[in-house]
């Protein structure tokens, strides 16, 4: 659903609220605690999209992003990912 140089971003394939959008970074960051310094441009990127994508759908007033890593057992690939979200008020 979006694309550019650092990043993708997909409907989640199991929602977990109305707008469910996984951003993964296209540089493998498998653990956020094993992210450099020079990796904080990349992490902050992938909020910035999930912030436009909740302004492309209205969502932006209820818009929660969560940072997901490590390996959970609901995880279906392990890399740093950040999700957009629709939270109901």
């Amino acid at each position: 659903m979006f694309e550019d140089d650092r990043t993708y971003a997909f409907e989640d394939v199991n929602p977990q609220a109305p707008t469910h959008v996984v951003v993964v970074p296209k540089k493998h960051i498998s653990e956020l605690a094993e992210a450099q310094p020079t990796d904080a441009d990349l992490i902050g990127h992938c909020y910035l999209v999930a912030a436009r994508i909740a302004q492309e759908r209205k969502i932006e007033d209820t818009l929660r992003t969560v940072a997901t890593s490590g390996r959970v057992p609901a995880r279906r690939f392990f890399t740093c990912t950040s999700m957009c979200l629709e939270v109901a008020i």
